[in-house]
């Protein structure tokens, strides 16, 4: 176990050794961002996706990610697609099956679960609460 830390450090090291500068490492970050927001209803979107697209290793890509927003990635693109999940409820779409795969969760019932985890209610429950 330590000398895989100690291999994942060396390898983090050697990465931001390569890295040209502040700037492009933002503009990179930038375009995971874009990448994330115009990507996000693909239920096969992933960190390795991602890191494959734009060209870094995806644990490098983790790494920076997260100290970039200050989050992970995984719970970055849960976010998002629950902002975008109540975005559309709120304009009118009242299927929740339909919400999760809109947003690219493959499955309703673990939609429901990050739903409710995020929002403190069911998407049922944010339904009913906006009809009423």
């Amino acid at each position: 176990a330590n000398l895989d830390l100690v291999s994942e450090s060396a390898l983090l090291y050697a990465f931001s050794l390569l890295e040209r500068n502040e700037t492009s490492s933002d503009e990179v970050m930038r375009r995971v961002l874009y990448l994330l927001e115009e990507q996000f209803s693909d239920k096969e979107l992933s960190l390795s996706s991602v890191a494959a697209e734009v060209g870094y290793h995806e644990k490098y890509l983790s790494h920076r990610f997260r100290l970039y927003t200050g989050v992970g990635f995984n719970r970055y693109l849960k976010n998002l697609r629950v902002k975008n999940a109540v975005f559309l409820m709120d304009n009118g779409v009242r299927s929740v099956k339909n919400v999760a795969f809109l947003c690219g969760f493959g499955d309703p019932l673990y939609f429901s679960k990050i739903f409710r985890l995020e929002m403190g209610l069911s998407p049922s429950d944010y339904l009913r609460k906006k009809e009423g």
